[in-house]
């Protein structure tokens, strides 16, 4: 330092510049050698594609199978003939019959008279809604065991209810049943999802869906008994269960006037005898199935497993209207069509768990069923033949005979064993 001024050496130009070598590589800074990595192709998303197909397969096979063969030859039977009787009257008529018989029927009468009115067509507009109705519960089963089981479950539990022969009778006949089976279909998918996510919204559309169901038929209030026991074995907590007893408690409240008329109408089912070996046996047969397939192993996706929700609804309402029907004869394996949607429901289960064992489960698949179909076969053929029904409408409209008073709903077709009912 000089004069108060600092010197900086010179820059060396720059030939003269010594550039360092670079240093060694150590251990530290070698990178280490990158491990041969396979690549593997994008996974397909499976919740569109599988939501599509548990959707749209079982309710087109419901309407194929549906509608194959709908007008049986154009037959049906005394039930249906006092459908189209009933229904083609005028509102006034329908009105006064109900307070003399048949009240249980009268919220579908109301409906098929409005179905004819939009469209009178015969067979096919006093079927098609049964067949709809059974499609949409072929849907609701689907899409339900996919929630509670997983995709493949829920399609196959979706695809397997249209196949029962009972499915198949009764989504080809103008009563009230099927409707019945898409109510209580709707109310128990609610009921999955208010568990899960409890939602005012929910809950006021499960009770909704049960008060319709049970105004088509009142034997609908006992999936309240197997949804109940459903919470109880599941577990759910009190918030749960109380937004239940609220909802089971409106739909009680809905059908007790029904229950007051019709038990001013209860010579109407006096036909029903006490439940014999076949009743027991059908039943019996049924639920020792569905248990069968509910010892499966389940991985539940919900707080409600799927055998938790299956099989309560397979065995609860037949098992209770068999106990009362031996005190007060009221059992027909109709009344409680919807238990079928149990039974799918732990079929799909455990036919999925299955073929996850085998090593090639698509062709176990096809094998199986390739097998069903073979099997079920003669029993769909005679369901769509004349012979499937008492009376043909050929002779129901000739021997109609006319009644005293539009108060009163008379045929003389032969009973052989139906019921208005």
């Amino acid at each position: 330092m000089t004069g108060g001024r600092t010197s900086y050496p010179s820059p060396r130009p720059r030939s003269e510049r010594s550039h360092r070598p670079p240093a060694p590589p150590t251990l530290a800074s070698t990178p280490a050698a990158a491990p041969s990595v396979r690549t593997v192709p994008a996974l397909r998303r499976p919740g569109r594609l599988g939501g599509a197909a548990v959707i749209l397969a079982p309710g087109v096979l419901m309407l194929a199978l549906g509608l194959w063969g709908i007008r049986r030859e154009n037959s049906m039977w005394r039930d249906e003939s006092t459908t189209s009787q009933v229904a083609h009257r005028d509102l006034g008529e329908i009105w006064h019959l109900l307070g003399t018989i048949d009240a249980v029927h009268g919220a579908y009468y109301l409906l098929m008279h409005g179905v004819f009115a939009l469209w009178d067509g015969g067979l096919l507009a006093m079927r098609l809604p049964s067949l709809l109705a059974m499609a949409f519960t072929a849907v609701m089963v689907g899409l339900t065991g996919r929630r509670l089981a997983g995709p493949h479950a829920g399609l196959l539990a979706g695809l397997i209810l249209p196949l029962l022969p009972a499915v198949q009778t009764y989504a080809q006949e103008g009563r009230s049943y099927a409707l019945v089976c898409a109510a209580v279909a709707g109310a128990t998918h609610l009921l999955v999802r208010a568990a899960a996510r409890p939602s005012g919204w929910i809950w006021a559309g499960y009770a909704t869906a049960l008060a319709v169901g049970c105004l088509l038929h009142e034997f609908a209030v006992l999936v309240l008994l197997a949804h109940g026991a459903t919470l109880l074995w599941a577990g759910a907590d009190g918030a749960v269960r109380w937004a239940w007893c609220r909802a089971a408690a409106a739909v009680v409240l809905v059908l007790m006037p029904l229950v007051i008329v019709s038990q001013q109408q209860a010579a109407q089912v006096a036909w029903l005898k006490t439940p014999g070996t076949a009743q027991l046996g059908g039943v019996l047969a049924l639920v020792l199935a569905g248990a069968t397939c509910a010892a499966v192993p389940e991985r539940p996706l919900a707080r409600l497993g799927l055998r938790q929700l299956a099989l309560p609804l397979l065995a609860v309402p037949p098992a209770v209207l068999l106990l009362v029907s031996f005190v007060h004869p009221l059992y027909h394996d109709r009344y409680i069509l919807y238990c079928h949607i149990g039974f799918a429901l732990l079929i799909g289960m455990a036919a999925d768990r299955l073929l996850r064992t085998v090593p090639r489960p698509k062709a176990m698949a096809a094998v199986v069923a390739l097998a069903t179909v073979a099997a079920l076969l003669p029993s769909w053929l005679a369901l769509r033949t004349r012979g499937s029904t008492r009376t043909t409408p050929t002779r129901c409209r000739r021997r109609w005979v006319p009644c005293p008073g539009p108060a009163t709903v008379c045929s003389s077709c032969p009973r052989s064993g139906a019921s208005p009912g």
